[in-house]
């Protein structure tokens, strides 16, 4: 057994150093693989990766890709478009105030309807609303 003892401390010191040697590989494997620059080179390239497929599929279906930039493009500029809307509307309107005599008064700031309102021209009252005596007297 004394004989044996030896050889056996031995390969047990030659397993020990294969296995202390696959533990420094896999740790220098590690820090490699979790390096700051190693991880931003890995996210650049799946980045470009994706882009480049995006790409082709935008190629391959053009019409899809103009109505989905269109889309995305009215959500990030609903804001600007609506007070270009509004803006719009305000100068039409302004400029309808001067051409049309009947044009409907500016109400109050507060929503409140203007003093003096005066009643509608007879040619938009409807035929229903003009008593049946007015109607006689304005044929005779």
């Amino acid at each position: 057994m004394t004989a044996e003892a030896p050889e056996t401390i031995v390969q047990a010191k030659r397993n020990a150093a294969r296995a202390r040697a696959r533990v420094d590989t896999d740790v220098a494997a590690l820090q490699h693989r979790l390096h700051p620059r190693t991880i931003a080179d890995t996210a650049i390239d799946s980045v470009r990766d994706k882009k480049d497929q995006a790409v082709g599929a935008a190629r391959k279906r053009p019409a899809i890709t103009a109505v989905a930039g269109g889309a995305v493009a009215l959500l990030v500029l609903r804001k600007p478009l609506k007070g270009l809307y509004r803006l719009v509307g305000r100068r039409l309107r302004k400029g309808d105030d001067t051409d049309d005599d009947r044009a409907e008064p500016r109400r109050k700031e507060n929503g409140a309807a203007p003093d003096s309102v005066s009643p509608p021209p007879d040619d938009l009252i409807p035929h229903a609303a003009i008593p049946r005596a007015a109607t006689k007297a304005k044929q005779e």
